[in-house]
C-alpha cells in the first residue's frame, strides 16, 4: 500500500476541538514496513495531519484542527487573522458551516490567507464606497454650474451645459501588512 491520504472534513460542526486519532486502516495480516514508509498525508495549514500505526495492524489518522494556529497567525495580515481567529472561535463552539470545510484543504500559508480574503467584508465595502464618492462627484458637478468660468458654457443666465472626463484607478499591493 502507497500513496498520500487525503482528508475531506464532511461535517465540521461535529468536530472535536484538540488533538484526535481515528483509525483508518485495520489490516488482519498487518501492515508492512514498506507501507508505513510509502503511505503520507496530505498537507494542510489548518489541519496538523500525521500517519500513526498504533498496532502492526493499524494504520491511524492523528489530527489537530485549528483555524488560528502559529504558522497561520504568522502568515496572515491582520485582518486575516481576525476572520480566523473568529473562524476558530465558531469551530470550538461546533456551530462552523460545513461550507467552510474547504479552509482545512488549504495546503499553506498564501492559499489559507486567499480564502480568509473571501470571506472578507472589506471587498464589498470597497464597492459601496466607490459608488457612494462617484455620486458625490456627480452631484457636487450637477450643483456647480458656473457663470464667469472658462471650464462651463452657459446658455442663458442659470443653464449650462458641461461635460467632464474622469478616471479612477485602484492598485492593490497584496502584502501581509495591508
Amino acid at each position: 500500500l502507497a500513496g498520500i491520504v487525503s482528508i475531506q472534513f464532511l461535517d465540521l460542526g461535529q468536530a472535536t476541538d484538540g488533538q484526535q486519532s481515528l483509525t483508518i486502516l485495520d489490516a488482519a495480516g498487518g501492515v508492512s514496513a514498506a507501507t508505513q514508509t510509502a503511505l503520507g498525508v496530505s498537507p494542510s495549514i489548518v489541519a496538523q495531519l500525521a500517519l500513526s500505526y498504533p498496532s502492526a495492524e493499524e494504520v491511524a489518522l492523528d489530527y489537530k484542527v485549528d483555524f488560528y494556529n502559529d504558522a497561520v497567525v504568522g502568515g496572515v495580515n491582520a485582518n486575516q487573522g481576525g476572520i480566523a481567529n473568529h473562524v476558530h472561535g465558531s469551530f470550538q463552539l461546533g456551530a462552523l458551516s460545513d461550507d467552510l470545510a474547504l479552509l482545512v484543504a488549504a495546503p499553506d500559508v498564501e492559499s489559507y490567507a486567499a480564502l480568509l480574503d473571501q470571506l472578507s467584508p472589506e471587498i464589498y465595502a470597497f464597492g459601496q464606497l466607490s459608488t457612494l464618492y462617484s455620486m458625490s462627484s456627480f452631484n457636487d458637478a450637477m450643483l456647480s454650474c458656473s457663470k464667469r468660468s472658462a471650464l462651463y458654457r452657459f446658455v442663458e443666465q442659470g443653464q449650462c451645459g458641461w461635460m467632464r472626463v474622469q478616471a479612477r484607478h485602484l492598485e492593490v499591493d497584496d502584502t501581509k501588512d495591508n
